[in-house]
């Protein structure tokens, strides 16, 4: 396996909590083809090695899918998207970001974080953290009907930010989007890859949990469907 294409792919693939399916289908690609892959109704996902027999202590490798993005609230009368976060946001982070939002019909299309220009803020404003209430997502509509109609924009439409997975052969750098933790993703593929064919004195489930950034919404129910004895977390 090329595991530097694999990250490139997990890295840059569109997966806000809750809406990991992208991701989901990319680690099953991605694992070995003899493993049993189980998934339950929260998208966590389980991959179970082949060589497991049962009945030995189990070795969970555990990561999550899901990155930190947004989900629009409110379109305004402007056509610019209201939005809530998805996860932990720094407010002076999210402004000026290049992201990509879910339309309707399942396709991706741009649009950019945007907060009030500095030249329209008092000097108050300017010496204060930017309210999450005040920035939008502009997608290139301007009106409610043109981001629905025009754009395919909805209500609790996802979006997550765009940034393409490079990596510096020089330096040995990779550069991209949700790191955390689709590397930790990546890590147990390329760990049950390695794994494969060996006897082992426990049996190893990969597991991948949902929505981790919502406080571990997913995770907190992130079990195989067996007794756990051995927990790793990646």
């Amino acid at each position: 396996m090329n595991h530097l294409k694999m990250i490139s792919a997990l890295s840059n693939a569109f997966g806000p909590s809750g809406f990991e399916d992208d991701v989901v289908a990319l680690a099953r690609s991605f694992a070995p083809q003899s493993a049993r892959i189980e998934e339950d109704s929260l998208r966590n996902l389980y991959i179970h090695r082949q060589e497991n027999t049962g009945g030995k202590p189990v070795l969970q490798l555990d990561a999550h899918s899901d990155e930190v993005g947004f989900m629009v609230q409110a379109i305004r009368p402007n056509g610019t998207l209201k939005f809530i976060p998805l996860g932990s946001w720094v407010n002076s982070n999210i402004p000026a970001h290049k992201v990509k939002v879910r339309t309707r019909d399942g396709s991706l299309i741009s649009g950019v974080t945007a907060a009030k220009p500095p030249h329209f803020m008092t000097a108050e404003e300017k010496a204060k953290m930017p309210a999450l209430e005040d920035m939008s997502i502009d997608v290139g509509a301007s009106s409610p009907e043109e981001a629905k109609e025009r754009f395919g924009i909805r209500v609790a439409a996802p979006a997550a930010p765009d940034v393409a997975f490079e990596y510096d052969e020089k330096h040995d750098l990779m550069i991209g989007k949700a790191f955390d933790n689709r590397l930790g993703c990546a890590a147990i593929l390329a760990a049950l890859e390695k794994l494969a064919g060996e006897q082992l004195a426990v049996d190893v489930v990969g597991a991948m949990a949902a929505q981790e950034e919502m406080g571990t919404r997913g995770g907190e129910r992130d079990r195989p469907p067996c007794k756990i004895r051995y927990c790793h977390c990646v």
